[in-house]
């Protein structure tokens, strides 16, 4: 983690927002936000082209993760690579080796506790970033923890904001595997 410069990586791509970091794991990733939601599906960071693609931000959000449902989205790649270990989630014991993330902004660090992991249509209510109240959050993760495919020891708190990672899956037809955290700040 103290290898991430950000300043050096904002100047290979000014559309750099953070850093992904999750424990024995492969996701080790930048995070940009772009201007649409295509450029990066088939772009790697450096800007030439891959079918990896570089894990983003929707372009509805704002890029620092204040609103209060942010969406990232990563391929799932065959061996495991962007978001390939996402849907690892609906494996028995798999949440409780990995209950966390971190995202590492270049003015802070969130741990991004893990509430609710589920295979879900591209029409799912987690893709919303429109939540507009505490109520209305409360029934979001409500639902969410209703689906998930296993037990989170997270806690949703007044004031939290959410970050919805979202990956393909293969279930069906737009299929989705989506984890669902909620942001907590650390200390600097």
């Amino acid at each position: 983690l103290a290898e991430i410069d950000a300043a050096r990586l904002t100047e290979i791509n000014a559309d750099y927002a953070c850093w992904i970091y999750a424990p024995d794991s492969p996701i080790d990733y930048p995070i940009v936000h772009g201007a649409d939601n295509e450029t990066y599906l088939h772009r790697m960071f450096d800007g030439t082209r891959n079918a990896a693609g570089t894990l983003f931000i929707d372009c509805r959000n704002l890029p620092d993760f204040q609103d209060p449902n942010t969406l990232i989205y990563g391929h799932h790649m065959r061996n495991d690579s962007m978001f390939g270990t996402l849907d690892h989630y609906a494996q028995a014991g798999y949440y409780d080796a990995h209950p966390w993330f971190l995202l590492i902004a270049p003015d802070r660090v969130d741990l991004l506790d893990v509430i609710a992991g589920y295979t879900t249509s591209d029409k799912d209510h987690c893709y919303d970033i429109a939540i507009s109240d505490e109520e209305d959050k409360r029934a979001f993760v409500d639902q969410a923890i209703a689906k998930s495919d296993f037990i989170s020891s997270a806690e949703l708190q007044a004031g939290d904001s959410l970050v919805t990672l979202s990956t393909c899956a293969y279930a069906f037809e737009h299929a989705r595997y989506i984890i669902i955290g909620r942001l907590c700040r650390l200390p600097a």
